[in-house]
């Protein structure tokens, strides 16, 4: 057996394309109750896997012996992609390489952008980045298990590139690799209508076109015509014909005779 803890000088690669990278918070390990760690997956090329190898074989090299590091179940760190094509199926048909950069809890990753300033908001660190990344490779006895890891150190955002992992599982390829193409529409059947007769798709809501709202038109104020004020014809005052005053005819005075009274009885 060698000598145990033995842990390479850090030294940067890149660029890498990351995979589920985790570098503002840290998490656990899919399944488990281990420490929390700062992590992320990493696709390399064969190049870049050709850079990783010689401090891969000088810390195996050191920590363990040939019998140890012959054995099947000897963790190297870094694997072919062709042992997780249902999670990076297109990097495994280009012969890639991927591993996993971990940091502990206590030891958050620095994270720069390519003018070295820091990377404060974690959207701009996705699936698909492009980075280059300062690694080391330490190896490790675990209840049993033995092999090497890899350690992250500081992480500085290149670009964007493709994404090459998928959520786990099969791809949407090999799942249906054997399932033949769609058949034709039956004659008759509407475009667009779902086979076997599901729900059928939803079409969009016609919106109704809005008329410009006609402005009723405005006639002219007709102003009343102003008749001009007919002046009363004023008659000439008729002047009352004065008759001339008759002079009462003066009739001569009647001299009146008179009556004598009869003579009184005698009343002895």
């Amino acid at each position: 057996m060698g000598t145990p803890n033995v842990r390479s000088d850090n030294f940067t690669i890149g660029p890498v394309t990351l995979a589920f990278p985790h570098l503002f918070n840290p998490q656990r390990p899919k399944g488990s109750n281990g420490d929390l760690k700062y992590n992320t997956g990493c696709v390399i090329t064969q190049d870049i896997y050709n850079q990783i190898l010689p401090h891969l074989q000088g810390v195996v090299g050191k920590a363990f012996s040939e019998a140890e590091w012959s054995s099947r179940d000897f963790e190297w760190g870094v694997h072919p992609c062709t042992e997780k094509a249902d999670t990076y199926p297109v990097a495994a048909e280009r012969g890639m390489f991927y591993f996993n950069a971990k940091s502990g809890e206590q030891y958050p990753p620095q994270v720069v952008d390519a003018n070295r300033q820091p990377v404060v908001d974690p959207g701009k660190v996705r699936d698909g980045t492009l980075a280059y990344i300062s690694i080391n490779v330490w190896s490790f006895v675990n209840a049993g298990n033995k092999g090497v890891s890899i350690g992250m150190g500081p992480v500085m955002i290149w670009g964007e590139g493709e994404v090459l992992n998928t959520g786990g599982g099969p791809s949407a390829q090999s799942a249906f690799a054997d399932i033949p193409g769609a058949p034709a529409p039956a004659a008759g059947a509407a475009a667009g209508a779902p086979i076997g007769g599901g729900i059928p798709q939803q079409q969009p809501m016609q919106q109704p076109v809005q008329q410009p709202m006609q402005q009723p038109v405005q006639q002219p104020m007709q102003q009343p015509v102003q008749q001009p004020m007919q002046q009363p014809v004023q008659q000439p005052m008729q002047q009352p014909v004065q008759q001339p005053m008759q002079q009462p005819v003066q009739q001569p005075m009647q001299q009146s005779t008179p009556v004598i009274p009869p003579p009184m009885p005698n009343m002895g």
